[in-house]
């Protein structure tokens, strides 16, 4: 988990109600041969697969264990420590079985859940999976279900979708990360490995009045650097 925060990489926590579809969705967009079972906690274990965006990007996308609303007391703890990633993970991406006629309530238990690990304001992409077995007439209904996140209807099993999702999580990625200039003192001379650990520095010039770098670096990292360096730390 430290090596993919301190890289360049948006980190992606795939969450859903169980039986939503996600370990077959990572499957087809990561060529990933992930557990696939019809059957509750198929996926116990955080499982982080590696997607290659069309610009080259990577991005890392982590199965967790499927939702649900009145979770066995024997799992709990299971259940609690698994979903630690998502407290990590950069944004969500959270998978809806929009065939299941308790797709609303089950997408409110995901809900509730990601409210109770201090989630809930992560960036966000709501995926309604399964439409290839939904009808014209329940299509024309996934507004509602898609909710004020930006959903994209796909079905993991068919791939229809798969590139318009694809190209909504590059938008994403490109979200969570912000340009910068800087000139750092040679008395914080250390702030440059630690940009390093938060971005990508792409240029690095030491001069007499300063090490002058550009970077991106993700957006919580930004915000330390406003707290640390001040007004020398600014958008580009």
């Amino acid at each position: 988990r430290q090596q993919r925060q301190s890289q360049d990489i948006l980190t992606l926590a795939v969450v859903g109600y169980t039986n939503a579809g996600k370990s077959t969705l990572l499957n087809t967009l990561c060529h990933a041969e992930l557990l696939t079972m019809d059957q509750l906690f198929a996926t116990l274990d955080p499982a982080a697969r590696r997607l290659e965006l069309p610009d080259q990007q990577p991005v890392i996308l982590i199965d967790t264990v499927g939702f649900i609303r009145k979770l066995p007391h024997h799992l709990v703890d299971a259940f609690r420590s698994t979903l630690e990633e998502v407290t990590q993970a950069d944004a969500i991406l959270h998978v809806i079985d929009c065939s299941d006629p308790q797709a609303q309530t089950q997408r409110e238990v995901v809900e509730q859940l990601l409210n109770e690990l201090g989630a809930a304001g992560k960036p966000r992409l709501t995926v309604l999976n399964k439409i290839d077995i939904v009808s014209p007439f329940e299509r024309s209904g996934l507004n509602l279900l898609g909710g004020k996140d930006k959903f994209i209807p796909i079905s993991a099993r068919t791939r229809e979708g798969i590139p318009e999702l694809i190209e909504a999580i590059g938008q994403l990625a490109a979200e969570q990360f912000v340009p910068v200039n800087l000139v750092i003192p040679y008395s914080k001379a250390g702030w440059v490995d630690r940009i390093e650990q938060q971005g990508k520095i792409e240029q690095l010039d030491y001069l007499e009045d300063g090490i002058h770098l550009s970077a991106r670096v993700r957006i919580a990292a930004f915000n330390q650097l406003k707290r640390d360096l001040g007004q020398l730390a600014q958008p580009n």
